[in-house]
């Protein structure tokens, strides 16, 4: 009895991780899917609990382009950081789509260029850094950024972007 529990197991090609189930991929050995597991649960290591999918991150990556790409990382990381300050608040959208593209109030004017964008690896890059929680450059309520500051309460000025907080 116990094996055909076993091969059943195995042909279903779950794999535990934590709380979290996931399904084998085919083809794959056991310590590839372990480092498959692994980098998905280290997305979640950020301090928003945020994962963001492929799509996603080329979405974020064309707006932090737009957005700032003469800034430096910093800059870029700051961007990227507001955008998920906004998914947590209860006053914008949860989705990334969502905080992107809301109307009212616009943040993003660079939505309507983003199919013009052409990002590169240092957008990437700047995406996976707080992702990845290696960064920590805004308060969590910091949820404005512009060329001028929005609000009296500027959090940071990085490069040519003021990061502000409270309306």
């Amino acid at each position: 009895m116990k094996q055909k529990h076993k091969k059943r197991r195995k042909r279903r090609g779950y794999h535990c991780a934590g709380n979290h189930r996931y399904r084998r991929l085919r083809h794959r050995s056991e310590a590839e899917t372990t480092v498959i597991v692994t980098n998905v649960l280290n997305m979640y290591q950020n301090r928003w609990n945020i994962y963001l999918t492929a799509d996603e991150i080329d979405l974020l990556a064309k707006i932090v382009w737009v957005e700032a790409c003469g800034e430096p990382s910093e800059g870029q990381e700051a961007v990227v950081e507001v955008v998920f300050n906004r998914m947590c608040s209860p006053d914008y959208p949860d989705t990334l789509y969502g905080v992107l593209s809301q109307d009212d109030p616009v943040q993003f004017c660079s939505w309507k260029l983003k199919d013009t964008a052409k990002p590169t690896e240092k957008e990437y890059q700047s995406i996976y850094r707080v992702l990845y929680g290696q960064t920590a450059i805004l308060r969590s309520d910091t949820v404005y950024f512009s060329t001028f500051a929005l609000t009296p309460q500027v959090d940071r000025k990085i490069c040519c972007h003021c990061f502000c907080y409270g309306r």
